[in-house]
């Protein structure tokens, strides 16, 4: 929703649930270069937030800290 791809029912706060047409949902399903560009999108923002979690300053002078498993 961020990039502008998809847009909600009505005038949602931006903390509120939001809500689609499905009319408009299975017509955006349809499109092929749509739902490339989406999952383009999608994997792009998941990407960047584990890389953000992963590279958070470590104030431990005894070395890497452990996050998830990952040193």
């Amino acid at each position: 929703m961020a990039e502008g791809k998809l847009t909600p029912l009505g005038d949602p706060a931006p903390n509120a649930p939001k809500w689609f047409a499905a009319v408009e949902m299975i017509r955006l399903a349809a499109d092929k270069d749509w739902l490339h560009k989406a999952t383009k999108e999608i994997s792009k923002y998941w990407w960047h937030k584990r890389e953000r979690r992963l590279n958070l300053p470590s104030y431990a002078s005894d070395g890497p800290r452990l996050v998830s498993g990952i040193r």
